[in-house]
């Protein structure tokens, strides 16, 4: 990414933060939490797009076997379809 892409990304993001905190009513605490959010987010997206921190596409949050539970349900959906289609075939 060009260094002016990455100023104007960071001026955006800087720019609609000032205006949410400046112009939309909320709770103190809650935009405190927006705040420390967003500079979260946009470190986090420093640290990759430098090469300090790795690809992040590894981490699942929720259940490690899900996509297996995906696999399965997918699967047994096929299943189920192709019994209904060939059902209908023999009617």
């Amino acid at each position: 990414m060009p260094l002016i892409n990455l100023v104007g990304t960071l001026i955006v993001v800087g720019v609609l933060l000032w205006l949410v905190n400046s112009f939309i009513p909320m709770d103190r605490k809650i935009k405190s939490i927006l705040n420390i959010v967003v500079v979260i987010v946009v470190v986090i997206w420093l640290l990759q797009l430098f090469g300090i921190l790795g690809s992040l596409d590894n981490i699942r949050i929720g259940h490690r076997n899900m996509p297996e539970v995906i696999n399965v349900a997918t699967s047994h959906a096929s299943d189920e379809l192709r019994q209904s289609k060939l059902l209908v075939a023999n009617s």
